[in-house]
């Protein structure tokens, strides 16, 4: 939370979590989302609409408790968070998923996902999906509005 500049009433979070996560919750979910993140990234792009909507709740709450940890995964958390947000067929995903990407700009610092994020625009990065090109150009304006929320 930049050395303590900016406190918790300033940040807002998904419904149910009213402050910031305790330490030791945090620490434990930290702990536990390296053994779950690689099954959850199939699991955003499943066809199965109940399958993507948890997957989705569990994102969003695993970057809430994670926060700034998320750095370790984050070429693969893009990569597959890319298609999902170009779904218009799911009201839930539609929201979760930008506010996944906000919450990842908010708590990632700019150097790390920027130049993964202007790589996939450019076509650099797995360009053989036909969603790369499209689907980072439109999280790059929500990792971006996460960034300058705080500021």
């Amino acid at each position: 939370m930049y050395d303590g500049i900016i406190k918790d009433d300033h940040v807002t979070l998904p419904s149910p979590l009213e402050h910031r996560p305790r330490l030791g919750a945090r620490v434990l979910v930290r702990s536990y989302v390296r053994r779950y993140l690689k099954a959850l990234f199939k699991e955003i792009g499943d066809w199965i609409e109940e399958h993507a909507e948890r997957a989705s709740n569990l994102l969003l709450f695993s970057i809430c408790y994670s926060e700034d940890y998320m750095t370790h995964f984050l070429d693969q958390l893009l990569m597959s968070m890319y298609k999902s947000i170009l779904k218009n067929d799911n009201k839930l995903i539609q929201k979760n998923i930008p506010l996944c990407f906000r919450l990842l700009g908010r708590y990632i610092n700019p150097n790390s996902w920027g130049p993964l994020v202007i790589q996939a625009i450019r076509s650099e990065l797995a360009s053989f999906y036909s969603f790369t090109a499209s689907g980072s150009l439109k999280a790059f304006g929500y990792l971006l509005a996460g960034s300058m929320e705080l500021l």
